[in-house]
């Protein structure tokens, strides 16, 4: 998502399709089909004070959200380097208002989660899986952040662990030299994470595009799931289902699903669903029609232990200046009532 409306991070920018809304299956779910998470980008939230992170936490928590997840709060490009929070870290300039503090605090009053995003490198999307040199790097910069965040704000009670936001998907990793960088990359920042933070977990987001399904096959992802995460200790991968983008129809997720379940089982993860809660349209991002949020949940619920959305604060939401996410929210909020 960007500055109204735009997805910091779902690889590059595709052309709109129609997709068609499949029907929630016949059978009775296994994981009830509501989310309990929601994402939320820190260029959106940065400057907000204790007041407005009441506001928005309650309006989560009135919807069943339990957990929050900030997905970044550092930047480690080149030429920014800028953190949300107070830093102490070298060639790094803070945020004036110290983000984490103010979610953290209200979380623990509202007795809600905070899941902590470290850093991100716009260079991810042009070094990729091949530059191991400039991976381990950036893992080491990274658990510069893990230390200082684990001792200045871990202990919140609402603190509920990390995550990582460097997203792969099934062209990331094609080769077995790209999957072994990876996970040497992983490993770095979560033996960090486990180290300071003991029993807190770890999740990533990565993502499947049925456009290149002819580089990036669905047996390739399976094995690159496993490949780049067994040994890691990231305990969740929340797979994004780029219904939003129109990577992906629903009617193709039971498959992707399926293969990255082989994938997350063999590594020994858990899966869940990270469904994005907007549609692309030739005029932009917009927030999508519930019955479709149905859809996104329902065509994977077999698969999954249970749903992510991406985001609720940005395109279901009760204070957005957007009347369409308004709405968004006072729908998803009936849904929600009539189904918890």
């Amino acid at each position: 998502m960007k500055k109204g409306r735009v997805i910091l991070s779902l690889a590059p920018m595709v052309l709109s399709l129609s997709v068609p809304f499949a029907q929630p299956a016949a059978a009775a779910p296994t994981v009830k089909l509501v989310f309990r998470s929601s994402f939320i980008q820190s260029w959106y939230c940065r400057n907000w004070d204790s007041s407005r992170w009441e506001q928005e936490l309650s309006m989560l928590r009135d919807a069943g959200i339990t957990e929050v997840i900030i997905q970044t709060t550092v930047d480690t490009t080149p030429g920014i380097k800028t953190a949300f929070y107070p830093t102490s870290i070298a060639g790094y300039t803070a945020n004036e208002i110290d983000l984490l503090d103010k979610v953290l605090t209200v979380a623990d009053s509202l007795e809600m989660k905070v899941r902590v995003g470290v850093g991100f490198n716009k260079d991810w999307w042009s070094k990729g899986a091949g530059d191991r040199a400039w991976l381990t790097r950036e893992a080491n910069e990274n658990k510069l952040f893990v230390d200082e965040i684990a001792e200045n704000y871990a202990e919140h009670p609402s603190f509920g662990g990390w995550y990582i936001s460097y997203e792969i998907s099934n062209i990331t990793a094609t080769t077995s030299i790209k999957r072994a960088n990876l996970n040497n990359f992983f490993k770095i920042m979560v033996t960090e994470m486990k180290l300071k933070t003991p029993g807190k977990t770890v999740m990533v987001s990565p993502f499947f595009n049925s456009r290149y399904s002819t580089l990036g096959s669905l047996t390739n992802w399976s094995a690159a799931i496993e490949n780049v995460f067994s040994g890691t200790n990231v305990d969740i991968l929340a797979l994004q289902d780029s219904i939003g983008v129109n990577y992906n129809q629903i009617s193709q997720l039971a498959g992707i699903f399926t293969y990255t379940k082989k994938g997350t089982d063999a590594a020994k993860m858990q899966l869940y669903a990270n469904n994005e809660t907007f549609a692309l349209t030739a005029s932009g991002f917009i927030t999508a029609p519930q019955a479709r949020l149905t859809s996104q949940m329902a065509a994977v619920n077999m698969y999954v232990k249970g749903y992510i959305a991406f985001s609720l604060n940005h395109y279901q939401g009760k204070y957005n200046e957007d009347p369409a996410a308004v709405k968004g929210y006072l729908d998803y909020l009936d849904y929600y009532l009539a189904s918890k």
